[in-house]
């Protein structure tokens, strides 16, 4: 997935809710950026928008799973769903 595939708002019904701690929030024109922390590793949400967020609250965020793909431990691609 992509930071774009992760929102403050869900983008579609079946999006997932993540929450982590906020380490740099960034505007950019008409665009926000936050980096965040998600159990210990760094992420990035990238959405059109101005979306203010606080360094080091929790920020809710969520993934389109429609863009995620998942990997089993020998980097085998793992199908959900079914």
């Amino acid at each position: 997935m992509r930071p774009h595939h992760i929102t403050p708002s869900p983008a579609t019904p079946d999006a997932a809710a993540i929450e982590g701690t906020v380490l740099i929030a960034e505007l950019s024109g008409s665009e926000s950026a936050v980096h965040f922390d998600l159990g210990g590793q760094t992420w990035v949400s990238q959405s059109p928008g101005i979306h203010p967020f606080e360094v080091g609250s929790v920020a809710r965020l969520f993934v389109d799973m429609s863009h995620t793909m998942f990997f089993d431990l020998d980097h085998r691609r793992v199908e959900g769903g079914e």
